[in-house]
């Protein structure tokens, strides 16, 4: 078996400072700073001796390889003011608002090496100088050390460290109302504005494209819904419909290298959305019996992008990208259908309280990746499932004490989690099996 080390850490520190008024007031507000630093380390060993491109590669240009090394340092720094504010123009109507302005910096350091067989260094010293003499760069240079990165900089034809900084700043907004129509029913409309920062990948990467960043993605938040309490408040019901509009979308998907072919790279999707609906419903049945039941649609859609679809040989043997139409490709992750239906039953017994309660979940299949051809489709398909979970145990009727044993998965259902394409192989990656564990809580007064 190839035991691969993957090691990292994820050091952060962040602080927020709020200054509010007397929450009673009519008009209430709510100013602050936030200041985040966050620093990653990523150590991996990344194993090819069984990848069918090895194979090529040794019968192509004489050159096979087993193992290379990644490292990947990576330092964030945010920097954030903002305020909020809520008006209550009558007892039934609320006004809303909000403004953020953010900084937000980022330092990337990758390298790829050879671990120290050799492998590595010899094929990227092959394939470099392939690359200096067809672009006219100059003389070849000698065999890459050991240790030292082997990531090609196509803007000078040599190896080297990548090194990148990059600095974003943000508005984001929000305006909302809140009505109450009657004492038992909420209506609520909210639009806001937000934005993901840009960030580095952390890859294994032939060339410095694959590290290059992405920017900061956009979204407009339109939303509207209820919430409401039915029969002497032992029923909630709530509900909503949602859009989001996306530009520059973060995603992961494929560049072309011209002599590795596709490798993995993130890319902003210039254009996508999310439109869908959301249903809620707690009822206590009878004394002791709470059931709750919710389901979510989503229709999630790539409304612009030309991606990556294929590549082709070019005059002198190198690979040129072969670029495709993603409009109305379902983004990766979102499933159409999530549900969830649960209950929990609590019966007082000598002293005590017996709990009980089992949660069944669903969601419908879902894509691993963007994909516009069926064969792609049936390849990266994370598949549906449906999970149980079961618990059982006593508690103190204060709440101060409780043991509880419980399930997860307790029929244990094989299903995948995400699916991949790591060179010739594609992966994919299974969720958790049957579990079983005991839980002991006490609060301390």
């Amino acid at each position: 078996m190839d035991v691969n080390r993957n090691d990292g850490s994820i050091k952060s520190f962040n602080q927020e400072l709020r200054l509010a008024n007397d929450a009673r007031s009519s008009f209430r507000w709510v100013v602050g700073a936030n200041y985040e630093h966050s620093r990653v380390r990523e150590d991996d060993e990344v194993n090819y001796a069984d990848s069918t491109s090895s194979y090529v590669n040794t019968q192509v240009i004489g050159q096979d390889y087993d193992q290379a090394g990644y490292n990947n340092r990576q330092r964030l720094k945010n920097y954030a003011v903002f305020g909020n504010v809520e008006y209550d123009i009558s007892d039934q109507l609320t006004l809303k608002g909000g403004i953020r302005y953010t900084e937000a910096k980022r330092s990337s350091v990758n390298k790829t090496f050879d671990l120290g067989d050799g492998s590595i260094s010899s094929l990227f010293t092959t394939v470099i100088n392939t690359y200096r003499q067809i672009f006219d760069f100059g003389g070849p240079i000698p065999l890459v050390p050991l240790g030292d990165s082997v990531s090609l900089n196509s803007q000078t034809g040599l190896p080297g460290t990548f090194r990148d900084k990059l600095n974003e700043n943000s508005t984001s907004w929000m305006l909302g109302v809140n009505y109450k129509a009657t004492p038992t029913l909420l209506l609520y409309a909210n639009v806001s504005k937000g934005y993901k920062a840009g960030s580095f990948p952390g890859v294994s990467a032939g060339t410095f494209a694959q590290y290059a960043a992405v920017t900061q993605e956009s979204l407009v938040d339109y939303e509207a819904g209820f919430k409401t309490t039915l029969f002497d408040r032992k029923v909630t019901l709530n509900g909503g419909v949602f859009y989001y509009d996306y530009k520059n979308k973060q995603l992961r998907a494929k560049i072309v290298d011209p002599f590795f072919n596709a490798l993995d790279g993130l890319v902003n999707v210039p254009k996508s959305r999310v439109k869908g609906a959301e249903l809620e419903l707690s009822a206590r049945v009878v004394e002791g019996l709470t059931v709750s039941a919710a389901a979510t649609y989503i229709d999630a859609k790539v409304r612009h992008y030309q991606g990556i679809v294929g590549s082709v040989a070019n005059e002198v043997g190198l690979f040129d990208p072969i670029r495709g139409d993603f409009s109305g490709a379902r983004l990766p992750f979102s499933p159409k259908w999530q549900s969830s239906l649960s209950a929990d039953y609590s019966l007082p017994l000598g002293g005590v309280n017996l709990t009980m309660g089992t949660t069944i979940s669903s969601q419908s299949k879902s894509l691993g990746v963007l994909a516009i051809t069926n064969a792609d489709k049936d390849l990266y398909e994370v598949n549906g499932r449906t999970l149980v979970s079961a618990r059982l145990g006593v508690e103190a009727p204060d709440g101060r004490w409780a043991v509880f044993g419980w399930g997860r998965n307790i029929f244990n259902k094989y299903y995948w989690t995400n699916t991949i394409q790591t060179y010739d192989t594609v992966v994919r990656y299974a969720g958790r099996p049957a579990e079983y564990g005991l839980t002991v809580r006490f609060k301390f007064q």
